[in-house]
């Protein structure tokens, strides 16, 4: 059974399930009973556990937690963080999990969780950025051949609220944390900027444009959409 707080209410006819900041609060009218709360509970169990689970998720990255345990996004997966020391630092990732090895000197000049943390998500963002500028390197050079679209220059660094960027003087830009999601929704970015270079808005012919060259770009931003919450950098 779940750990919940219950806030009963006169003028409330229905029950309402909420996870915020992790904590699940259920809202329910007087009249029904905790017999009926708990088979409400029960049925939307899958569900309330998924909304945990997300919520944790959002926590971890939100608050800047990497530890160990966390769950962390690359290429759209989940994968669970490890932490280790040696001699020097890496970031390795496998299957399931990525392992992260601190030096010795790192640790000792780690006073408390929240440096430990800072370190780990240095090498995450180095990562990151190294391993998105070579897939979009090598992308976008097939993709401006396909679509015939070629920019001046590309890069890679952080942005706070996009994806990827595109001016007048046809160059494009795209957000290092792309890595953390599906490599045909990061497919998608590199076409969404490549159409910019024809046609420098959103405008019909523009998703034209995108359609022709990325068919399935109607998922790719509903995923970008579904999970932008899990993606937040601070």
């Amino acid at each position: 059974m779940f750990d919940y707080q219950l806030i009963r209410s006169d003028r409330r006819r229905t029950v309402a399930l909420q996870i915020k900041n992790g904590r699940m609060i259920i809202r329910a009218p007087q009249f029904l009973s905790q017999q009926q709360i708990d088979v409400i509970i029960k049925n939307k169990s899958a569900w309330l556990q998924k909304k945990l689970d997300d919520s944790a998720q959002v926590a971890c990255i939100n608050e800047t937690q990497f530890v160990a345990g966390c769950y962390i996004w690359i290429r759209g997966k989940h994968k669970t963080l490890s932490i280790t020391f040696g001699k020097g630092s890496s970031f390795t990732e496998l299957s399931d999990e990525v392992l992260v090895t601190l030096s010795q000197r790192i640790k000792a000049k780690c006073t408390d969780p929240t440096h430990l943390s800072l370190q780990v998500k240095k090498l995450y963002a180095a990562w990151l950025k190294e391993q998105t500028h070579n897939y979009i390197d090598e992308r976008l050079s097939l993709l401006s051949r396909i679509s015939g679209l070629a920019p001046k220059s590309f890069k890679v660094r952080f942005y706070k609220a996009r994806w990827g960027s595109c001016n007048n003087r046809g160059e494009l830009s795209f957000n290092y944390l792309l890595m953390m999601t599906p490599l045909w929704v990061i497919d998608y970015v590199i076409i969404h900027e490549l159409c910019h270079l024809k046609h420098l808005n959103h405008s019909i012919k523009f998703w034209q444009l995108v359609n022709l060259h990325c068919p399935n770009y109607k998922e790719a931003k509903l995923w970008l959409k579904s999970h932008q919450s899990q993606l937040v950098w601070q």
